[in-house]
């Protein structure tokens, strides 16, 4: 009896000594207990099971709290070189653009028409929006080219930018090292203008010294900024023509790759030589499937050492299905489930909180937007717009713009940069030293709260984005006066300024006023030349009058010297006749009555004959100074030459 008052003391005390950490089966001396208490946290289990006692809800928090670590997922970011060791899904993709390159590389010949001819160094990848071209050639292509997966590419030069507002500008800066002289850029950009061949020949120069394998790659990543960015089509063309020539030189060593959104395919049939050139070769990138898009979720949680909860991946791929252009939408849904991890591990209760694939965007946006006071609030849809280019027969796109943009007033820069620096912690934008970028167009179309304010007045933002272009393109013209708006563009753009004055920049205020005043300038130029027309027309019709009268004068001149000829004949004949007959008395008397009354109305006419010169010549003398005193003079003159001519009825043509 007391042996087993014994075992049950021991084995009691033996319950009680567990502790954490520590395990027990649950049968033998616990047999029929479903449950052990362990520092007041309760562990259910069944006869058999094996139970590993835990201290408290406290340790259970600790155990769920998220572990350290780099986060493996890039949001709405494109992936970028130093990325390449994460970016996983478009293995065959890559293996594809680089089969093509090591072609070209070689100077491989084809046949076309009969005659052989050398490949074309250029290569378009095209897809839609949210299908990942900017990662495949951040992350895939170029870290492979420098890997040196093609032979010697791993010696070649490659230069990757994007077009921005000044395409040559770009690439002028990225073909000139930054340990040369600014001249040697500036240099570059004028010669790029000048003449299409030039770029071709800076890549000779650029490799002059290297064997005839190496290679200048341009990466031009997001071409459609090309149209949505840059206005000045003659900037565009050159930068086209440069492209095209170099990538397709004789013996020419320049490749040329971009990236371009599906959408904008038919920009590119208004240049003739792009479009040709722009469809063969050509690489679609269309949707992953399932296997690549399980690589692109799973391997990069392996790599960095997470872990998905069971079942999480199958959800996701599940969500995904049917969404052509979601890699973004992915990848920032995969972020915020990673902020919301457990320990090392993903859960499916983290990615359903995040709003899942469809969702997390316009969660994370609005509650970004929401934790904002009202005035910052207006500030970040001031951004916004300034970052989205409403589409013209496309989709919205994103638009990079000038910090200088986005504070329009000195005394705004302090509370403009603590929105940029919140929403760029949220990776919704990209911020550098001197410009901003939204994070992915996958926001402009996944917000709603965006969409409505572009939608509300779309007219209004395309013409505060050319009216922002216009006015950067002016200052680079040293604010010539060929730069500033006119007529209907003027007229528009003052009426948006009206509306939204406290969103003008400086610059652009500067600009539109600039603006007035040349268009005020020009109104009246323009009436001093009306003055001027109307003058020389005045003057004309004056000179016109003057030679009627003139012409009247010596006229008349010409008729009364004939008349009084024909007069004195008929007088001689006359007198001789009355010589003979006895009444030569009376006719003597009675012509001598008529040649009187006739010198009369000579004397007249020739008064009214010197009046008229006299005011023909006064006509003359203020024909530049008082051109409508002149014309009246010249109208009176002629009126005078008219009576003295005896056809009065004639100056009525005249009045």
């Amino acid at each position: 009896m007391a042996d087993n008052e014994q075992d049950k003391t021991s084995k009691a005390n033996s319950r009680s000594s567990l502790s954490v950490g520590d395990s027990t089966a649950i049968g033998g001396d616990v047999t029929g207990r479903d449950h052990l208490i362990a520092g007041g946290h309760i562990v259910q289990a069944g006869p058999g099971s094996t139970v590993i006692i835990s201290s408290d809800r406290a340790a259970q928090a600790a155990d769920d709290a998220p572990g350290p670590g780099v986060c493996p997922f890039k949001g709405l970011h494109a992936f970028r070189e130093e990325d390449s060791d994460l970016f996983f899904g478009r293995e065959t993709v890559v293996a594809q653009l680089l089969s093509f390159l090591r072609g070209i590389s070689a100077h491989v010949s084809v046949t076309v028409n009969s005659q052989s001819n050398e490949q074309s160094r250029f290569l378009a990848i095209v897809g839609p929006s949210g299908s990942g071209k900017s990662s495949l050639v951040r992350a895939g292509l170029v870290p492979a080219m420098r890997r040196g997966e093609i032979p010697g590419s791993d010696s070649w030069h490659i230069h990757l930018i994007t077009p921005t507002a000044r395409p040559i500008e770009s690439l002028a800066v990225s073909l000139t090292p930054k340990v040369d002289s600014l001249q040697l850029t500036a240099t570059l950009n004028d010669d790029l203008k000048a003449d299409h061949r030039n770029l071709h020949l800076a890549a000779r120069r650029i490799l002059d010294s290297e064997i005839n394998e190496t290679r200048l790659v341009i990466v031009i990543d997001q071409f459609e900024e090309l149209f949505t960015l840059c206005y000045d089509d003659d900037e565009r063309k050159q930068f086209i023509a440069n492209l095209l020539y170099a990538a397709n030189a004789t013996g020419g060593q320049t490749i040329v790759v971009l990236t371009i959104r599906a959408d904008f395919y038919p920009r590119c049939a208004l240049y003739p030589n792009l479009r040709h050139q722009i469809t063969q070769p050509q690489v679609l990138v269309g949707p992953m499937d399932e296997v690549e898009l399980r690589r692109a979720i799973e391997l990069p949680v392996e790599r960095t050492g997470w872990e998905y909860e069971p079942g999480l991946v199958d959800t996701i791929l599940t969500d995904i299905e049917d969404s052509p252009g979601a890699l973004p939408l992915l990848q920032h849904a995969l972020l915020e489930t990673w902020k919301r991890r457990r320990g090392r591990v993903l859960t499916l209760e983290g990615y359903q909180a995040s709003g899942g694939v469809r969702g997390a965007i316009a969660q994370r946006a609005e509650l970004i937007y929401a934790s904002l006071p009202i005035d910052a609030q207006a500030i970040v849809r001031r951004i916004m717009l300034r970052l989205t280019q409403p589409g013209e027969g496309t989709e919205d796109t994103r638009r990079r713009a000038d910090l200088a943009e986005l504070i329009p007033h000195p005394k705004d820069e302090a509370a403009v940069l603590n929105v940029l620096n919140v929403l760029a912690e949220a990776r919704l934008i990209i911020t550098d030293a001197k410009s901003v970028d939204v994070g992915h167009e996958a926001l402009i179309r996944g917000w709603p709260r965006l969409r409505q304010w572009l939608d509300e007045d779309r007219e209004a933002v395309q013409i505060q984005h050319r009216l922002a272009g216009a006015a950067k393109a002016w200052a680079r013209a040293n604010r010539d006066d060929s730069e500033l708006y006119r007529g209907a563009r003027l007229v528009r753009a003052i009426e948006w300024a009206e509306k939204h004055n406290q969103e003008l920049s400086d610059l652009e205020n500067e600009f539109l006023a600039a603006s007035r005043r040349l268009q005020v300038n020009e109104l009246e130029a323009a009436k001093r030349r009306t003055l001027q027309l109307r003058q020389l027309t005045l003057y004309l019709t004056v000179a016109l009058i003057l030679a009627v009268v003139l012409t009247g004068v010596a006229i008349s001149l010409g008729n009364e010297a004939r008349a009084g000829a024909n007069r004195n004949a008929v007088l001689v004949t006359e007198i001789v006749s009355a010589a003979n007959t006895a009444e030569a008395g009376e006719v003597l008397a009675q012509t001598a009555s008529t040649q009187a009354a006739e010198q009369r109305d000579e004397a007249q006419r020739q008064t009214r004959l010197a009046l008229s010169r006299q005011l023909a010549n006064q006509s003359a003398s203020f024909r530049t100074s008082d051109p409508e005193l002149a014309l009246l003079l010249a109208m009176e003159a002629a009126h005078r030459v008219l009576i003295a001519m005896g056809t009065v009825a004639v100056l009525w043509m005249f009045t």
